[in-house]
């Protein structure tokens, strides 16, 4: 019979976090009984698990399961607010919260999950408010669990840190990171990178240099990922950029757009794909990332990659002669970029983004990526 392996986490329907759960459960899926369990509203057609032969579910769907009266109350919510979303998207109501503690039915049934599983696998950012209490559980019931960072890894509290030796592996996307763990006394950290589901038909893009160059950013629009001060700087270059994403700020990219840029607004997986075909140079501009997984994307692809000191980019592009960064609160930087691009020669350019695909698929290819979780797990089930 196959061990049970729990995948837990901060979950949603869209995003890098949902498509490294599916990567994951890809890699795993063929030796082991998965199931996916988010802390958040995820449905079926999440990103993470759509179309995959494994069982998934979320807290709200059995808070919402498991009592009449916080069934009616969600419905009047859902009502209230006049939505199409399934009734359990409404569970955290006033209603609810008032006559029930929804934050203990939320752990009990995070218990009963860990309960039923052999291996406990958490996806989602170190300051989430239930890891500690998931670690702690998982000791008491000596359950091994294994931790997936995702987002920058900022301070580790105290009492997080105190609770680190009892997790069976850490994986985090960079060495960078290493020293937010200097005080832990335990040697289970794994460094652990991304792969893409689209490598198949990102690793066929022809790579060639056309007359001229095309710029792309595809992300979230979010303050911290620099979106705004990116189409800013594009306001004072003679340069196409294609843009590929939503978010928050969506309205404040379409009001400072302005010149030769392009908004694709949010794409699926095979838009994707005709992203990279579109553009020569990916930008990632952010303040704050894990990885991130565009940036496998480029790599997969052959796009020369301008980018930003962060997350894990810097370990990425060693060795690939790929030396273009950049600060986004300082606009000459980026256009020293810009003109050192330009100064080099055809020949220069295809051997950086030859360099860029090799580079990926000598470290980051699904294969690779699948067989280091499969020995991640391996190692604790015979540990």
């Amino acid at each position: 019979m196959k061990k049970k392996v729990l995948i837990i986490g901060l979950i949603n329907n869209f995003g890098g976090r949902e498509i490294e759960v599916r990567n994951i459960i890809e890699a795993l899926i063929k030796n082991y009984d998965i199931r996916v369990f988010s802390l958040l509203n995820m449905s079926s057609d999440s990103m993470a698990v759509k179309d995959l032969h494994c069982i998934s579910s979320n807290v709200f769907k059995e808070i919402y399961r498991s009592n009449l009266m916080i069934k009616i109350f969600s419905k009047l919510s859902r009502a209230y607010n006049n939505s199409k979303q399934p009734n359990y998207y409404f569970v955290n109501n006033k209603l609810s919260n008032f006559f029930f503690s929804l934050e203990d039915k939320k752990r009990n049934i995070v218990r009963r999950e860990i309960s039923n599983a052999d291996i406990v696998m958490f996806n989602g950012v170190l300051e989430s408010s239930l890891l500690n209490e998931i670690i702690s559980y998982c000791d008491r019931m000596n359950k091994p669990i294994i931790i997936r960072s995702t987002g920058e890894i900022k301070l580790i509290n105290d009492g997080l840190m105190l609770l680190l030796p009892k997790v069976s592996s850490i994986l985090i996307h960079s060495k960078s990171y290493l020293s937010k763990f200097i005080t832990s006394s335990n040697n289970n950290i794994v460094f652990l990178d991304q792969t893409t589901l689209m490598e198949t038909e990102l690793l066929h893009i022809p790579i060639y240099n056309r007359n001229e160059i095309t710029y792309g950013y595809l992300g979230r629009f979010s303050s911290e990922k620099g979106i705004i001060e990116l189409v800013n700087i594009f306001k004072e270059l003679d340069a196409k950029l294609i843009i590929a994403g939503s978010g928050p700020l969506l309205k404040n990219v379409k009001n400072s757009m302005s010149g030769d840029c392009v908004l694709l607004g949010e794409i699926s997986q095979k838009g994707i794909v005709d992203f990279f075909d579109e553009i020569d140079v990916l930008i990632i501009p952010s303040m704050e990332e894990a990885g991130p997984l565009v940036g496998i994307e480029a790599m997969a692809a052959g796009k020369i990659i301008f980018s930003t000191r962060v997350g894990a980019m810097e370990e990425r592009m060693k060795s690939t002669k790929n030396d273009f960064w950049f600060d986004i609160r300082s606009e000459s930087t980026f256009l020293d970029l810009v003109n050192r691009l330009q100064s080099l020669t055809p020949e220069e350019i295809l051997e950086i983004r030859f360099l860029n695909r090799l580079k990926y698929q000598n470290y980051f290819s699904q294969k690779i990526i699948s067989d280091q979780y499969l020995r991640v797990l391996d190692k604790v089930f015979t540990s």
